[in-house]
């Protein structure tokens, strides 16, 4: 190969420029084959997830009828809605909504929502998505008394979502948020765009709405049978690591609008989501949506668990698939504990 191939008889400079060029290309190029490589059937299932997989075979759990309804919707279309009340008692879901009043009306983020709400009146957001108000007061720290990690880590939400993937799942993250009310100037941005989710091959978001979400208060929306085995899987396709390819500005032209679905519901609605499906956040307008999200990933997954480890860590009193849950992910050799 020639020096003048590799552009050699230029100035020392701009041979140093151009060289960390095409090193930075040829990383970006190898990695690239290197997730699509991950993220084949073969390899994502059988290889980099023969654990998960043997210790579900090993730890059968019978669904009950409400479970197996919504594993068969979350097959066939990619996502699935229910009530919290057909799988919990009363006082669960109560508790979990006690504690986001309590939230809302704290002082650290009131003073939060009131600089949200100034900035957007000045037309300078300060922080990326904006709209969204964090409910989880400082570091999230696994603390298996929380009722938001007792809901996470419970049966029927681990039965479905185990079923769904066919092995045995990691909690990746939680997130606690309202989605406050924009001016009606305002155009959807960031996750309120339509994309898909890049965590893993196949991964389960459940999301649950803590108030009443009508059209006005920005509902999740999903475009049906968008997932891996769906008829819409090609649509603006999944690019590993990064998720689905560059939306053009008049995206919503190229979505088939029949399989569109904005999940509206009553609070304690369930919606469970293989979000590398194409979906997208409400955009509020007169009302706050308040919602919890979970997210479950296979061990392969590249990205690391979005929470710290309680000094006190005994996942050994934990049912053997919430155990395996949240467990140190291999490719995150050591937890990182909370002090």
């Amino acid at each position: 190969m020639s020096g003048r191939f590799l552009g050699l008889s230029a100035m020392p400079s701009e041979r140093s420029h151009m060289m960390k060029e095409f090193a930075r290309s040829a990383l970006k190029c190898s990695g690239s084959y290197y997730y699509r490589l991950r993220a084949t059937k073969v390899v994502w299932q059988h290889l980099l997830n023969r654990e998960g997989r043997c210790r579900y075979r090993e730890h059968p759990v019978e669904l009950s009828r409400a479970e197996t309804v919504l594993l068969t919707s979350l097959r066939e279309q990619g996502i699935a809605i229910a009530h919290v009340s057909e799988f919990f008692p009363s006082h669960v879901f109560d508790e979990l909504v006690r504690y986001v009043k309590s939230r809302w009306q704290s002082p650290d983020v009131g003073q939060v929502l009131q600089e949200r709400l100034a900035a957007y009146r000045l037309g300078k957001p300060d922080v990326k998505k904006a709209f969204l108000v964090n409910l989880w007061p400082g570091e999230p720290v696994l603390d298996f008394d929380h009722p938001f990690i007792r809901f996470a880590l419970s049966e029927p939400i681990l039965a479905t979502v185990n079923a769904y993937l066919g092995m045995f799942s990691k909690f990746r993250a939680w997130r606690l948020e309202a989605t406050i009310p924009m001016p009606r100037s305002v155009r959807p941005s960031s996750s309120q765009r339509w994309h898909r989710d890049e965590e893993d091959r196949k991964l389960v978001k459940v999301f649950l709405y803590l108030n009443d979400v009508d059209a006005s208060a920005g509902p999740f929306t999903y475009l049906k049978h968008s997932h891996t085995t769906g008829k819409w899987r090609n649509l603006f396709p999944m690019v590993p690591p990064r998720g689905s390819l560059r939306m053009p500005p008049n995206e919503d032209e190229y979505i088939p609008k029949s399989d569109v679905i904005a999940a509206t519901g009553k609070a304690g609605t369930m919606i469970f989501c293989d979000t590398t499906g194409l979906h997208k956040g409400g955009l509020a307008t007169e009302k706050n949506r308040f919602m919890c999200t979970l997210v479950y990933t296979s061990s392969a997954s590249p990205w690391p668990i979005r929470y710290r480890y309680p000094t006190e860590f005994r996942p050994e009193n934990l049912s053997p698939a919430a155990s395996f849950a949240v467990r140190n992910n291999p490719r995150q050799r050591e937890p990182r504990f909370y002090r």
